[in-house]
């Protein structure tokens, strides 16, 4: 019923396809959307938050985590459907060897095999984007459990982290926390001042994408630089377009996450990381942000002329 769904939506894309188009942050949207005559456009992120000052001394945290994140055994069912169980595991497996993996190829190759030799072919590329968008929903929800295997079994010596389990947003009376000794559980912080404090007073912020994103790189990432924080972020190809600093603030393993975080977290390392961070806020502002926002809107709007 959901592939249907999916179906009933991308068809009434198709009927106002001559004056709509799909503003993306993920670059395989957009191929994706054009093999069924749908117009999308490439845009990129923006962060509300102006260039703060590094914070060099009177840290609060060694590493800090906002978001949401349940522990590794609150996993949900792989997938509604059986069949495609062990394909969702397979790709969750290549995603904690490596996080700089990409998703997509296994999403596609599954639905393929899946719609090998039915329908119409006329039909088929709609009803392929259909499963493909279904798929890449039923991966993403193991978000949440793969974040929790991270601050399980990545090593640190101690991470904070605000907001976790987000039954309250539901106004479900739980809250799984990850029983680790290194682990520290806070509530959310909704005030943007006081989430930047948070980012500006952590020697490492982490963020680990969500599984429906193969190449952008998220605004966490963006208004975690701009608070005069250093954000330690899972390797992303659109991270190289935003900075040529990508190596030194990306992991593909939790063994290169625990490394970068012990090494910044090291006192005689301040004043590199306030260097860093200054780069890279410079990069940001540079290489995204509202400016070039409002300039990608105008010329896909323009495309429809």
């Amino acid at each position: 019923m959901k592939v249907l769904d999916g179906l009933n939506k991308l068809q009434a894309w198709q009927r106002v396809n001559q004056r709509a188009v799909h503003l993306c942050i993920e670059a395989d949207n957009i191929a994706d959307l054009a093999t069924a005559g749908i117009r999308g456009a490439l845009v990129p992120h923006a962060s509300e938050i102006q260039a703060a000052e590094p914070c060099v001394d009177q840290f609060e945290y060694d590493a800090s985590f906002v978001g949401h994140v349940v522990p590794s055994s609150y996993a949900p069912p792989l997938s509604d459907v059986p069949r495609y169980q062990s394909a969702i595991e397979h790709m969750l497996a290549a995603r904690r060897v490596n996080f700089a993996m990409p998703l997509e190829p296994n999403v596609k190759a599954c639905v393929d095999q899946a719609l090998s030799g039915l329908g119409h072919e006329s039909d088929r590329p709609l009803l392929r984007l259909a499963m493909a968008q279904w798929l890449r929903n039923e991966v993403t929800k193991q978000t949440m459990p793969l974040r929790g295997w991270v601050f399980e079994a990545c090593g640190l010596d101690r991470i904070d982290i605000f907001g976790g389990d987000p039954a309250y947003l539901h106004n479900v009376a739980r809250s799984l926390q990850i029983e680790r000794d290194s682990v520290h559980h806070h509530p959310a912080v909704y005030d943007q001042e006081a989430v930047q404090q948070i980012f500006n007073r952590s020697r490492v912020s982490i963020n680990i994408s969500s599984l429906q994103f193969d190449h952008a790189v998220v605004n966490r990432f963006h208004d975690v630089i701009m608070s005069g924080g250093l954000c330690l972020t899972d390797a992303r190809d659109g991270l190289s377009q935003l900075t040529p600093l990508h190596a030194e603030v990306s992991y593909r393993t939790l063994a290169e996450l625990k490394e970068k975080a012990d090494y910044f977290a090291r006192p005689e390392k301040a004043r590199e990381r306030a260097l860093l961070i200054q780069a890279l806020q410079r990069d940001v502002a540079r290489n995204s942000g509202y400016g070039l926002l409002a300039d990608a809107i105008v010329q896909a709007i323009d495309t429809l002329s």
